[in-house]
């Protein structure tokens, strides 16, 4: 059967890697499916036409809480284009909320509750088959006027049993385009590697999305990813897991794996300030570890307590005072607009950002998303949030002593003020790393379309 997997438009650098598993999951099970990434702007222009000519059976669209507007929006369009398609909704959002999203947006005709793979390939086969999709577990669907949520999924136990994404998606797009290759090195590509997370902030939706269990890839198949990817063109690798050094043996094995294999590609990867030693550090930086991400949050401790962040203001600088020591780059995401906060724990938080002077540093009003514990809190309370209207730069709830435009007033000062400009001597690096990574034609015609951007004869992608 046909399978289209949508991901609808959304201001966002990374690829959609859930869809290109989902998308290699079904090819691997004898399906044809195909990734439509409204992200990209060629894809954008036309994909209504190529989806009425790919003629699926099955419509599979993708939707976090804030691209939840944009999925309805594409999911009433797809009723129009292929009324006959099965059209499923799948992601955090309808796996949190299926009953009130469904009622809410009529066109999907069934949700995904959790993990897709199985999931999903089981409904195709239902589908295929013309068999009753309540016998297929992980869903909720419309029956008879109503909602049914069938028998929850059970988890996948072993990643290394899953294809890899990266054939089902425009990775050289994202190669060429993506933010990171934007930030980091040229061709820059991304990966997740494991599922899961050990932590228990308040603010996070993670580890009731993927239970208590936290799963990971081999060594090895990491390594060989990294292969491929290097194969594909790629220079360097984000992997985009919430905690990729959680494990420490894990990372250990990972960095000798690494070795062994001769790869020599760099690599950048999230951390907590607390999971973070001398020794694990001194271990990564050798194996080709080019920056880390930190969520800080705060640097106020009486937010991150608030937060149940279980680290300390202290453990940042620590954490920060060893990647200058490894001569690691960093990245810090703060949060704004706790409960609790006031102007004083803001100013504590822009001090520290000074502080540790990572290379970039991003700021974000918090909001609560469902899943996470403070989401359910605040519900409990009175909390109606507007889903259509979901952005990280807005107040959406009482906070301290601010009003909600003082907020968005301070978040506002916060970007401007570590909005960061390349110097000139990165320019020139950037320029010469680019000129030295030309492999083929159509690095040629990308290093001319930024020439021509830069003169006004082009638009940008």
């Amino acid at each position: 059967m046909n399978v289209a997997l949508i991901q609808p438009p959304m201001d966002s650098d990374y690829p959609p890697l859930s869809l290109g598993s989902l998308a290699a999951y079904l090819a691997a099970k004898g399906h044809r499916a195909r990734v439509f990434d409204l992200q990209i702007p060629a894809q954008r222009q036309t994909w209504q036409k190529d989806l009425a000519a790919f003629a699926p059976g099955v419509v599979g669209v993708t939707a976090m809480t804030p691209t939840l507007l944009a999925a309805a929006k594409v999911g009433r369009a797809c009723k129009e284009i292929v009324p006959e398609a099965t059209l499923v909704l799948g992601g955090y959002h309808v796996s949190f909320l299926p009953e009130g999203t469904m009622g809410g947006y009529p066109a999907f005709d069934a949700g995904v509750v959790g993990e897709g793979e199985v999931t999903l390939h089981e409904l195709v086969e239902t589908v295929a088959a013309g068999g009753d999709l309540e016998r297929v577990p992980g869903l909720v669907l419309r029956r008879g006027g109503g909602l049914v949520i069938t028998a929850p999924r059970e988890r996948l136990r072993d990643l290394d049993a899953l294809p890899w994404p990266h054939e089902h998606y425009d990775l050289d797009y994202y190669l060429y385009y993506g933010g990171y290759t934007g930030r980091w090195t040229f061709k820059c590509a991304s990966a997740i590697v494991s599922r899961g997370c050990p932590f228990r902030c308040r603010f996070c939706a993670s580890q009731r999305f993927w239970s208590e269990r936290c799963l990971v890839e081999s060594p090895e198949r990491v390594v060989d990813e990294m292969r491929y990817l290097a194969r594909r063109g790629a220079r360097s690798v984000y992997f985009r897991d919430s905690t990729f050094n959680a494990n420490k043996k894990w990372v250990r094995e990972f960095c000798e794996a690494k070795r062994r294999a001769g790869v020599t590609m760099r690599w950048l990867c999230n951390s907590r300030v607390d999971t973070l030693t001398d020794e694990q550090l001194g271990l990564m930086a050798g194996a080709g570890l080019e920056a880390l991400y930190f969520g800080v949050e705060s640097g106020s401790q009486r937010v991150l307590d608030y937060y149940n962040k279980g680290v300390t203001v202290e453990q940042t600088r620590e954490a920060f005072a060893l990647c200058r020591k490894h001569g690691i780059a960093t990245a810090a995401y703060f949060m704004v607009g706790a409960p609790v906060e006031t102007r004083a724990d803001i100013e504590e938080s822009r001090r520290l950002a000074h502080e540790l002077g990572a290379k970039y540093t991003y700021w974000f009003i918090y909001t609560p998303l469902p899943g996470a514990p403070l989401y359910d809190d605040f519900v409990e309370r009175g909390y109606r949030p507007d889903f259509e209207n979901f952005v990280f730069s807005r107040a959406t709830i009482p906070v301290g002593d601010m009003t909600p435009q003082e907020l968005e007033t301070i978040h506002r000062q916060l970007v401007a003020e570590f909005q960061r400009k390349a110097t000139l001597g990165e320019v020139w690096r950037r320029r010469l790393e680019v000129l030295g990574a030309v492999r083929s034609w159509r690095d040629v015609r990308f290093l001319g379309h930024k020439v021509a951007t830069r003169l006004g004869l082009a638009k940008s992608r």
